[in-house]
């Protein structure tokens, strides 16, 4: 516990944490089944929270998203993106994937297809109970 909320304070002293713009994307999600939508539920994003973080003089952006349920992991989460989100991942540009590594939690590193996040938004395969990951475009 002590070693992650090491990384944890290291990792807010960024520039895109510390000074940054914030950027919700949940109310972007709302409709979205995909986005944490558990069984029984009608509602998305009932136990989701997603955000971007942007220092632009930098050009460091990441993605934050925690699961907020205290017993059940989220699958198959899809976080869509408002157009400022994606002209900082910079979603226009001619590249085929976007790489975005998890600089917390146990995701790892994700590859992901440019046109399939530009139309469906970031996948996140699973998301632990109480889990949180900073995704950052690398």
């Amino acid at each position: 516990l002590r070693v992650w909320y090491g990384r944890l304070l290291k990792l807010l002293d960024s520039p895109a944490f510390n000074r940054g713009d914030y950027l919700p994307l949940n109310p972007v999600t709302r409709t979205n089944p995909a986005f944490g939508r558990l069984s029984g539920e009608e509602a998305s994003g009932h136990w989701l929270s997603a955000f971007a973080r942007f220092d632009a003089s930098t050009g460091r952006l990441f993605l934050v998203i925690a699961n907020l349920h205290p017993r059940q992991a989220v699958r198959d989460v899809r976080i869509r993106l408002t157009p400022e989100v994606g002209q900082a991942l910079e979603l226009g540009r001619n590249e085929r994937r976007i790489t975005l590594v998890d600089r917390l939690g146990d995701l790892g590193k994700l590859v992901q297809d440019m046109k399939e996040v530009r139309l469906l938004g970031i996948a996140v395969s699973e998301l632990a109970a109480l889990g949180v990951a900073y995704l950052e475009k690398v």
